[in-house]
């Protein structure tokens, strides 16, 4: 990769079969792919290419089984046998003398690490915050470490525990959580407009976070208001529809009206302002949002701007990110001192500060949050940002934007 070591990604045995099928075994389900961009690092491509001690061999017995599908002959459990012993060598050797191994946390209990222990001294996991405690564990009791380095930000999107009891008996805290007091924090932020990162700084990070200089010294923003940041404050009529999930059919939720006017913006923004439809994301916290504004864009031949749920958007970034909450309810339907538990019904994974934090946080030029400023007044954090963005002047109707 020109850096003059020598890196190896190792992915899971799953995805290494979905590459290269293992005859006689099931298919898997799963589509997932390696990333072809690093097929030249990636072992069990590299334990194939020529020049490799064990690559020309795998790559005939391959060609054998191929032809033998194709003529419909009988593959032996033996031949089989032998392929994965083949594999097996050729990845073992080539993972010693490695500089670097990237790999989850879950492939470092893979046996081609421990059967002969790999001389790893030091062990990086990124997104630690995202990480359950045990997960973490695998890779630190794995190998003989002298030094543990976990990066992460336990504001932002903690582990995915499904199961509630496990969740509530601690399963959601992840090791870098555990030990976040002891953590240096990098206080200087090189992706968001300064105005862009005032709030998540004073909400979530005690006002330490401070802009780069670089990032001060773009060009001026193009944003409808003259300001990179707007809230656009929609009563919307919020509808229940179905999406599909791993465990089947579930119900999420849909704003038609946010829909029209997040493609309103994206459309201005195309049009008036010359953005390319590459430099833009729209978040929303709820697949059928997600869904009914793909297929919106879709119409308006914007099909190119990036539409994700505010989970699979942590990590990446764009210059323009439009945030629909679809959560809305006529002012007279709002009490004035809701509960915990009213608040839960009414605004889902609003209440999520770790959802919210990453939301605010995924744009560079400019950021612009389509929603219902009265409902989700409701909730503290979302009550402080709309006074915090009111004061400063970035609030403003549905009639009067974009």
């Amino acid at each position: 990769m020109g850096c003059g070591l020598n890196i190896l990604r190792v992915y899971s045995k799953r995805i290494e079969e979905t590459d290269y099928p293992i005859p006689t075994y099931p298919r898997s389900s799963q589509n997932k792919k390696s990333n072809e961009k690093l097929r030249s690092i990636t072992l069990h491509h590299v334990i194939r290419q020529p020049g490799s001690p064990h690559g020309q061999q795998l790559r005939e017995m391959e060609e054998t089984f191929r032809r033998k599908q194709l003529e419909q002959e009988p593959i032996t459990d033996g031949e089989v046998d032998s392929y994965l012993q083949l594999i097996w060598m050729a990845s073992c050797q080539r993972i010693k003398g490695v500089d670097i191994l990237l790999c989850t946390c879950n492939v470092a209990a893979d046996k081609k690490f421990t059967s002969e222990p790999a001389p790893v001294k030091q062990c990086i996991i990124d997104e630690a915050g995202m990480c359950m405690e045990p997960e973490s564990l695998i890779p630190i009791s794995s190998f003989a470490l002298q030094q543990v380095v976990l990066i992460g930000d336990h504001q932002q999107l903690q582990p995915i525990v499904a199961q509630p009891d496990a969740r509530d008996l601690g399963l959601g805290v992840s090791l870098f959580q555990r030990h976040a007091e002891k953590a240096y924090m990098l206080q200087i932020q090189y992706r968001m407009h300064e105005k862009v990162c005032e709030f998540p700084s004073h909400k979530f990070y005690d006002n330490k976070l401070e802009t780069a200089d670089s990032v001060k010294a773009r060009l001026p923003v193009l944003c409808c208001l003259g300001s990179p940041v707007v809230f656009c404050h929609v009563e919307g009529v919020e509808e229940a529809l179905p999406v599909a999930s791993a465990e089947g059919g579930v119900m999420s939720q849909s704003n038609q009206q946010e829909v029209h006017k997040v493609v309103q913006v994206v459309n201005d923004l195309v049009v008036r302002h010359h953005v390319k439809t590459s430099q833009i994301a729209v978040l929303s916290p709820y697949r059928a949002q997600v869904h009914q504004i793909t297929e919106t864009l879709k119409e308006r031949k914007l099909d190119t701007v990036s539409v994700r749920t505010i989970v699979d958007s942590q990590g990446s970034e764009w210059d323009y990110v439009i945030l629909s909450t679809v959560r809305s309810l006529p002012q007279g339907e709002i009490p004035a001192q809701p509960s915990r538990r009213w608040m839960k019904d009414q605004l889902g994974f609003l209440t999520d500060d770790h959802q919210i934090n990453v939301g605010l946080t995924r744009a560079r030029r400019g950021f612009i949050i389509v929603g219902n400023k009265n409902l989700l007044s409701t909730y503290n954090t979302w009550s402080d940002l709309v006074n915090f963005y009111e004061e400063r002047g970035y609030l403003v109707n549905a009639s009067q934007f974009p």
